[in-house]
């Protein structure tokens, strides 16, 4: 048997080799083993060094250690076999095949290390919603449950489209915090079941049964689901309408994959999973502004193609603020124009506009408007077209509670200076 064993000469101490005519005793002068316990452990943490060098490079590399979440295990080995003198050529061209530039990716690291991770860098890539921000920037809107009757505390992310991820259409990525402690998790529809969102109590304990294969109505039956835990409830079913079974996986897959995500790559920015609607083409919209009484007008005027469903959600302040769908079920495809009546306080607002799954996000400005003032112009009548409208009165216990709303939002969410 041959053990190891730290030589002495004159180049100094270093690590060797040789034949030990007693296997079961590591030898060093008087003897290695445990009767010496100190130099027992002085030779492991030696053999430790040697077995994690490519880690202590890492860490002593400042750059490396930035880009690791997006670099992949051959760009790694590659930089590691170069020369510091050939190192800065290395990361000039690792920048070329990237969606991202450099400073971008910086100051995206950083926040995430700040919002999601414990603030020393690199904490933030290591948590499930630390890594989907680095992947994909900002969601289009959150709806946050921070706390519920029966969930989890829940945060749902919206984006409008993620075609990186196999996706064009709008998908949204669900996350728990287990018995309100820790980080955020990444609910998994293919692999995880309602029943890790729900508290441990009485109420849920016997809702369903482990064995139970369980349907989108059966959950809505048994769990009585109210408007505010409705978007937790439509993100467990599915990433996007009309994603099913392990499309659902392969979505999540490269949507929490910074190094996927961020590489420039043409295939990827092809569709690979795609809903059961047909694209159709823009939809028009058009904003009349007007003040009745003390309240804040704004008629969203929505003219599109549509056959299943249509509707508007909006977006202020970091907030869903109104939602709305109509479904449809025409035989064919016919031109609908949809008003949807909003009480919004002036202000700059997202509008995703949803005809057949397909969401298409619009900016909207609402300006201050004199009283008896009509700001904007609506769709002139065309013949043939299927008109929807949904116009609460503005002097309506609704209304008033609408622009309360945003005053709480905006209470919640101050301007940036």
């Amino acid at each position: 048997m041959r053990t190891v064993e730290w030589l002495f000469g004159k180049r100094g101490m270093r690590l060797g080799w040789r034949a030990d005519p007693a296997p079961r005793n590591l030898s060093w002068g008087g003897g290695l083993g445990w009767k010496h316990p100190l130099r027992f452990v002085f030779a492991l943490g030696c053999v430790a060094l040697v077995l994690t060098t490519g880690r202590v490079y890492a860490a002593a590399d400042p750059w490396l250690a930035r880009v690791s979440p997006i670099m992949n295990a051959a760009e790694k080995k590659a930089y590691l076999s170069l020369r510091a003198d050939d190192r800065d050529a290395f990361r000039r061209q690792f920048w070329l095949d990237k969606t991202i530039t450099e400073p971008a990716y910086i100051e995206r690291l950083e926040y995430v290390d700040s919002a999601f991770g414990s603030g020393r860098p690199g904490s933030g890539a290591n948590t499930d919603q630390g890594r989907v921000y680095l992947a994909n920037g900002a969601p289009t809107a959150i709806d946050k449950v921070p706390s519920s009757r029966i969930l989890q505390p829940c945060e749902v992310w919206h984006y409008d489209s993620l075609p990186g991820a196999g996706h064009a259409g709008q998908v949204q990525f669900l996350f728990y915090r287990k018995d309100g402690i820790g980080d955020f998790k990444l609910y998994w529809p293919e692999l995880d079941t309602i029943r890790v969102l729900l508290l441990p109590q009485e109420s849920t304990r016997t809702m369903f049964s482990p064995n139970d294969v369980l349907s989108e109505n059966d959950i809505r039956q048994q769990l009585k689901v109210t408007p505010t835990e409705e978007p937790v409830v439509e993100a467990a079913l599915g990433v996007a309408r009309g994603v099913k079974d392990s499309s659902n996986g392969e979505i999540l897959g490269r949507a929490s994959s910074p190094e996927h995500m961020l590489r420039l790559n043409e295939d990827k920015r092809k569709p690979q999973v795609s809903s059961s609607f047909a694209v159709v083409p823009r939809p028009e919209v058009r904003v009349l502004q007007y003040v009745v009484g003390d309240v804040p007008v704004a008629d969203v005027e929505v003219r599109a193609t549509a056959v299943a469903s249509i509707g508007l959600t909006v977006v202020g302040h970091g907030d869903r603020l109104e939602q709305s769908a109509i479904p449809l079920d025409l035989e064919h495809a016919q031109v609908v124009l949809f008003t949807q009546r909003l009480f919004l306080l002036p202000g700059d607002y997202s509008l995703l506009v949803d005809v057949d799954g397909n969401i298409t996000k619009q900016q909207l400005q609402v300006v201050k408007v004199a009283k008896g003032k009509v700001e904007g112009e609506g769709f002139q009548d065309s013949a043939g077209e299927l008109k929807l409208s949904i116009a609460p009165d503005p002097h309506s216990e609704e209304a008033k509670e609408a622009v309360s709303r945003q005053i709480a939002a905006r209470r919640s969410h101050p301007p940036s200076q």
